[in-house]
């Protein structure tokens, strides 16, 4: 037979006993990629079968927020990473001891805060984002009647304003001249002028939030993954196309017009959530890493401790904050953006990371991730951050059960995620350090299945099931 030559991913075939040798190849290739899954779903099972691991399908709505929700509060600003106040509302609810004090050492945007001050309980909240801080603390302040003229005077003059009047100085952020047009640019920076005026305090912290709020509604881009895309580029069936500015909505509608619009709308739906001259307890807010600040947290001084910390995913949130850390003049330099990132969990590759050689955490952790696959990865210091993930959150939730009193509970929502085609099973590698720490574990209540594209899905079938979100509910034994 003639030889036939034609190349298949790099490899040479010809004539019959190429065939046969590729196949061979395919063959043994097939045998080695299951055998490292049937390695890591014996890991995986062997970790579940530890714990009270179980389909919760009520906890599905409760383990996000709905960013667009009319819901009092939720519609202050668009915040997607945070989840449910009826989440914390049922873990107070069915806590054994009484709920004197609340810990969410992952505040955000302050969906526990804000459920806590509407119970009158007292609340600490740690976060290193200092544009979800201002959110959350307008949320949670006792606004008072004079309060609310104030507001109200500051607003008639945002819609008197006009070109020509003072503006707060033009962020340095590279990409600023796409991310606004020039009207809406100068609308908005005249109207912080407005705003920075105003003194630190209830009325700032409200009229801030209403104009951090409306930023993404009149600017060219929209928050998607871990990051912004700008509105002219339309995902379809064969990937993203470009589309005239003149063709996205709204873009036709004047800048100033635009602005005002947008800005009235959001301060009244604000006004009406606010109940002035009512007194309940505030929480107290610390813009620092939770990892190390729990230390100023008195001992057994917490009843519930209720919280989501970032993925182990390796998503940099704060690059999906980006226009609105610069817009608000809260950071002026790359280096202030940087700055702000290293305070963060180590979740990402972008942070400094810096990993001890002893083997201090699950033996399971360290099997899987040797088992991941370098030339698979997107970056070659994704297995150190992995590590560096882990001994964060071991940090954090020694400090979480030396607050807890005796009889409390600390509830986590996380997700798996997966690199290289291997599983990485937070919630109850989470769950097994808890244990080591003194922690029992009452539940792991799975919430939903994480999706993934139809590649991977079908290069780890056996294993998606392993993708969740899940509660993890940790209890401090009485007397412990």
């Amino acid at each position: 037979m003639a030889a036939v030559s034609k190349s298949t991913d790099s490899v040479a075939i010809s004539g019959e006993g190429g065939l046969d040798a590729l196949e061979a190849s395919a063959e043994k290739l097939n045998e080695s990629i299951d055998s490292q899954v049937r390695k890591q779903e014996k890991i995986l099972s062997v970790l579940d079968s530890s714990f009270n691991v179980f389909e919760d399908s009520s906890a599905a709505d409760l383990v996000h927020s709905s960013p667009n929700s009319g819901e009092r509060f939720q519609r202050w600003f668009r915040y997607r990473e945070g989840f449910s106040p009826e989440l914390i509302d049922r873990a107070v609810r069915q806590l054994d001891i009484e709920t004197v004090s609340i810990l969410d050492p992952f505040s955000g945007a302050g969906s526990t805060l804000v459920a806590a001050h509407q119970a009158g309980i007292p609340s600490i909240g740690f976060e290193v984002n200092p544009i979800v801080s201002i959110v959350a603390r307008a949320k949670t302040h006792n606004y008072s009647t004079a309060d609310i003229e104030s507001i109200r005077r500051v607003l008639r003059q945002v819609q008197m304003a006009a070109p020509g009047q003072p503006m707060a100085k033009r962020p340095a952020l590279g990409i600023l001249d796409k991310v606004f047009r020039t009207d809406v640019l100068n609308a908005l920076l005249t109207i912080r002028q407005i705003i920075d005026e105003v003194p630190a305090g209830n009325v700032n912290d409200f009229l801030m939030t209403g104009w951090l709020s409306t930023l993404e509604g009149v600017s060219n881009v929209f928050k998607e993954g871990n990051g912004i895309k700008y509105r002219n580029r339309k995902r379809t069936s064969n990937g993203y196309t470009t589309i005239p500015w003149e063709q996205v909505p709204g873009f036709e509608i004047e800048g100033w017009g635009l602005v005002k619009s947008r800005l009235a709308s959001q301060f009244h739906a604000m006004l009406e959530d606010v109940e002035p001259d009512v007194q309940l307890a505030s929480p107290v807010v610390h813009e620092v890493s939770s990892v190390t600040g729990i230390d100023g947290v008195k001992d057994q001084s917490i009843s519930l401790a209720i919280f989501s910390p970032p993925y182990c995913n390796n998503f940099n949130y704060m690059k999906i904050f980006k226009v609105e850390l610069w817009m608000s003049g809260l950071v002026e330099t790359y280096a202030d953006v940087r700055a702000i990132g290293e305070r963060a969990l180590r979740s990402h590759v972008e942070m400094p990371i810096v990993v001890p050689e002893a083997r201090t955490l699950p033996s399971e952790l360290y099997a899987l991730v040797e088992q991941i696959d370098p030339t698979k990865l997107w970056n070659s210091k994704i297995p150190k951050t992995i590590f560096a993930y882990f001994l964060d959150m071991r940090e954090l939730l020694a400090g979480v059960y030396r607050t807890l009193s005796d009889g409390g509970e600390c509830h986590i929502v996380i997700g798996n995620s997966a690199y290289g085609g291997v599983v990485i099973p937070t919630d109850v590698l989470l769950a097994k350090i808890a244990v080591e720490l003194g922690f029992g574990v009452d539940r792991v209540a799975v919430a939903r299945h994480l999706t993934t594209s139809s590649q991977q899905r079908r290069a780890m079938e056996p294993l998606v099931g392993y993708l969740r979100e899940s509660i993890v509910v940790l209890k401090k034994e009485r007397n412990a």
